[in-house]
Order: C-alpha cells, then sequence, then structure tokens
C-alpha cells in the first residue's frame, strides 16, 4: 500500500477518538505513527485522543494497543503536561485507564499543567472535595496515585492527613 505517513497519522487519531480499536490496529499495522500529533483545540496526541475520546472500556483498549506499540507516555498535549493530567482535569475517575497509563509509566508528577490546571495529585484531591456523588472514585484514584509515587503538596497533604482512610493507608504501609 503506497499512502503518504500523513494520511495514516491522520486517520489513527481520528480512529482513537471515534473508530473502534480494529481499526486502531489496522492503522498501526499499516503503519502509522502512534505518536502523531493533529490539531484540534491544539495539540493533542493519538494516546491522549484515546484517553478521553472513547467510552471507558474502548479507550482503555485503544490506550493499551497504543502504549503495546511504543505510545510515548509523557507528551504534553493541550496545555497538559501528560494524557494523565488531561484525563483528571476532564473529572473522569476511570480507575483502570489511569491504572494503565500509571504502570506504563505515565509520569505522576509531570508539572503543573502550563493551563494551571495543577498536577495530577492536585487534581484528584480537588475532584475529591468538589465531586460527592464520585468521591469514592476519587479516592481510589488519590490511593492508586499514592502508590504510584506521587507528591502530594503541602495544602493537599494537610487535607488528606484529615482523612481516616488516608491515614489508615499510611499506618498499613509501616
Amino acid at each position: 500500500m503506497n499512502v503518504p505517513q500523513a494520511v495514516f497519522s491522520n486517520a489513527v487519531v481520528t480512529a482513537a477518538a471515534s473508530g473502534g480499536t480494529e481499526v486502531v490496529h489496522h492503522l498501526i499495522q499499516q503503519g502509522a505513527d502512534v505518536n502523531c500529533e493533529a490539531e484540534f483545540l491544539g495539540t493533542v496526541t493519538t494516546l491522549l485522543v484515546a484517553a478521553i475520546a472513547s467510552d471507558a472500556l474502548d479507550g482503555l483498549q485503544k490506550a493499551q494497543l497504543l502504549i503495546a506499540h511504543g505510545a510515548e507516555m509523557n507528551a504534553p498535549a493541550m496545555g497538559y503536561s501528560n494524557a494523565l493530567q488531561m484525563l483528571l482535569h476532564c473529572k473522569v475517575p476511570y480507575f483502570a485507564l489511569v491504572e494503565c497509563l500509571l504502570d506504563a509509566g505515565m509520569d505522576t508528577d509531570a508539572p503543573s499543567a502550563p493551563n494551571g490546571a495543577g498536577t495530577s495529585s492536585e487534581m484528584a484531591v480537588q475532584h475529591y472535595r468538589q465531586d460527592e456523588a464520585q468521591r469514592e472514585a476519587w479516592k481510589d484514584i488519590i490511593l492508586l496515585l499514592r502508590r504510584n509515587g506521587a507528591v502530594f503538596f503541602e495544602g493537599d497533604l494537610d487535607f488528606l492527613l484529615q482523612q481516616t482512610w488516608f491515614l489508615d493507608t499510611l499506618t498499613a504501609d509501616c
């Protein structure tokens, strides 16, 4: 097949956003760059699009596929230091996808997003405080970030130290 790389790159970003996992896999097999970028409200990466533009299971499967084929884990996009920050800023406490990104080497302590949204841990704590309906899910994300070495800064750490569930994890580690 003699198709320019740019055509595949644009197609793989589009497929990551709205196509099935099989389409993404086919495009990768045909030579699409898993680290391509596209302009959509700023620069987006294929992994970022897969993480935020799909339903939960489909997004996870696409992210796993892209990671398995060498997706750059910490590429900045859309004013965020990495896809994890964008995912958390979108107020999506999707544990399995966050866990997948962290297991693959996503930086939990990437600098605060240039757009001022904060670090991953800051966003997770903020959502825990504000989102009563999903508080338990945000608690799980906070604990996952902590287990993966995330740094919690003074204000957030002071707040977390007042939470029994957080203290319980600290004493369990001793």
